[in-house]
């Protein structure tokens, strides 16, 4: 079980809305209580009146309402502790008046849908408060979650958004499809993701809210641009595959003609396109070697090669350290700006390394033009 206690999401402005509904649900859990203690079966017509009711005992009011009433203080304080971790950052995304619309929006279509499908009534702000997350999970996919653990190791944990609101998703899909009676509204649940999902993917499409290095549109545009420069570098002057011949050593080093031998199976490798082949040597070599100077430095197009297989293979420390090697041997060298982009966004995304990504991409950003420019600018928007 991971409970979320924040996100490191900052806000332009404070949160209105969002207490506002988390004192309306106290409110209304509290009156209930209270008027339940006086009259049960008084309170218990209330609760049928204002509770989601499928069949001839559904009112179109009962859309709202059932959102601010809740069975038990246990789902009370679970529901309002997602909104608040999670709402006051879609509120100061879509302003005050279109976060009360997209809550009241999801309340009423999780409500609608549960009603429509099952055949029991339903209380909760669980459909509306799914609608938010939905629309975090868009909005801040990369924002990071810090969550406390009860399952196996018991500590606060830091996830991205994404994975954490997935796994929300995909546990109550995997319920709802497997029949588990636990008395969740799970289409309620689904129903509100879908909603916040979709309405937050429209308001980007249209920038009806302004994108920025956080959403999932940016996201997968940089990830695109990402790509396509990196088979940039892998393509350019792919004819020269260079060949560089050990530089002789004195008669008293052992290793000089292992190292020849192995540098040169790593370029042959790589000058056939093995490239899984010439990364495994070059391990070995790296290994053997690491501690002598240059012999892990290949050729220019050999180094470029390789760094660019371990940043697909997702080593990103070993591509780091190989596009690190080719700008400290090939300092004046034309794809020098193109690798520096690669490694700052390396160092920022992967590697936890601000001041080495903003001295790269700043460096890189006056040499650079077009999308290549744009992809560095943005990246050294998200670092602040």
């Amino acid at each position: 079980m991971l409970i979320p206690l924040g996100t490191d999401r900052p806000l332009r402005r404070k949160s209105v809305v969002t207490p506002a509904i988390v004192g309306l649900c106290v409110v209304a859990h509290l009156m209930m209580m209270v008027a339940g203690s006086r009259d049960e079966q008084a309170a218990e017509r209330v609760m049928s009146a204002l509770a989601v009711t499928p069949g001839a005992g559904f009112h179109w009011w009962q859309l709202v309402t059932s959102a601010f009433l809740h069975g038990s203080w246990m789902h009370l304080l679970g529901n309002m502790l997602f909104l608040w971790i999670f709402g006051q950052a879609v509120e100061d995304k879509l302003g005050r008046v279109g976060f009360a619309v997209l809550y009241l929006g999801a309340a009423a279509i999780s409500g609608g849908l549960h009603a429509a499908l099952e055949s029991v009534p339903a209380i909760g702000a669980s459909g509306a408060i799914a609608g938010v997350t939905g629309a975090f999970m868009v909005l801040f996919p990369r924002t990071v979650v810090r969550v406390f653990s009860l399952f196996i190791i018991l500590g606060v944990f830091t996830i991205p958004a994404v994975w954490f609101i997935g796994a929300q998703i995909a546990w109550d899909f995997l319920a709802q499809a497997t029949g588990r009676d636990d008395g969740v509204a799970r289409i309620a649940h689904l129903a509100g993701y879908g909603t916040g999902i979709v309405t937050g993917m429209v308001l980007l499409a249209l920038r009806i809210v302004p994108r920025d290095g956080y959403d999932l549109f940016t996201y997968f545009s940089q990830k695109r641009r990402l790509a396509a420069l990196r088979g940039a570098v892998e393509s350019s002057e792919r004819e020269r595959v260079a060949k560089i011949a050990p530089k002789p050593r004195a008669k008293e080093d052992p290793d000089a003609g292992a190292i020849a031998e192995m540098r040169r199976l790593v370029s042959e490798a790589a000058g056939r396109g093995e490239f899984a082949e010439a990364a495994r040597r070059y391990r070995e070599l790296l290994a053997r070697f690491a501690g002598r100077p240059g012999a892990a430095t290949m050729g220019r197009r050999t180094q470029i090669d390789l760094a660019n297989h371990f940043a697909a293979e997702g080593d990103h420390t070993e591509a780091a350290a190989a596009y690190q090697r080719f700008l400290d041997t090939y300092p004046q060298d034309a794809e020098g700006p193109r690798v520096m982009l690669l490694l700052g966004i390396i160092a920022a995304r992967y590697l936890n390394d601000p001041v080495r990504a903003k001295t790269l991409l700043g460096a890189a950003r006056e040499r650079l033009h077009g999308e290549e420019r744009e992809l560095a600018e943005g990246v050294l928007r998200d670092l602040g």
